[in-house]
């Protein structure tokens, strides 16, 4: 199972939006109504690129010179 967690300065729901992301890794479970404490997480923090992709050409498409 995979969360994605956004993070904010501030507080809800004021708060600012910022470029981190955590993405939140577990294993699924049969007992996934009972908390385990040995039951192990994996996470990935990472701050999102800011900058602008574009479009690229395809080969039906003319391309200038």
């Amino acid at each position: 199972m995979k969360k994605t967690l956004v993070f904010y300065r501030g507080r809800a729901p004021k708060g600012e939006k910022t470029n981190w992301v955590m993405h939140e890794y577990r294993l699924e479970t049969t007992h996934a109504f009972k908390a385990n404490k040995e039951e192990w997480v994996v996470c990935r923090i990472f701050q999102k690129s800011t900058s602008v992709k574009k479009p690229m050409a395809t080969a039906s498409s003319p391309q200038s010179i």
